[in-house]
């Protein structure tokens, strides 16, 4: 592990559907300071304050990542972090299957698109996206 990474990262809510990983001290000061101005508030300064504090050296780590997590409570960011991983993971399988079909067209670009029947059950479309080699 990094000497500057967090013991455990912490995940935030970036955009609706949009779940961001802030696994090191570098990770949370670009998410503080991408955060609208118009938004700052005290928490925000108190935030990007220990970590700019943490990264001279004059905070421990853990207090960085403390403040940022109070900082994600406290706008309504913090998501649930078995909920984000299990989903994370969900999605690389995801793309590892995706990745095995398109194997077996032989690397040709398809498209799928789920359709769901009348009784629920999903149905895969498969069409040609692209232009064979």
């Amino acid at each position: 592990m990094d000497a500057e990474e967090f013991g455990s990262p912490i995940f935030v809510k970036r955009a609706p559907y949009i779940v961001q990983e802030i696994a090191s001290l570098a990770d949370a000061i670009d998410f503080l300071s991408d955060w609208p101005e118009h938004q700052r508030e005290l928490i925000h300064q108190t935030a990007l304050q220990a970590c700019y504090d943490a990264e001279d050296g004059h905070k421990p780590l853990s207090a960085a990542h403390h403040a940022f997590i109070g900082f994600a409570r406290q706008v309504a960011i913090l998501e649930d972090p078995i909920s984000a991983m299990q989903w994370i993971a969900a999605c690389k399988k995801r793309r590892a299957q995706d990745r095995l079909i398109v194997a077996k067209l032989g690397g040709i670009p398809f498209r799928f698109s789920p359709i769901a029947d009348k009784s629920g059950r999903i149905s895969i479309i498969a069409g040609n996206s692209g232009k064979q080699g």
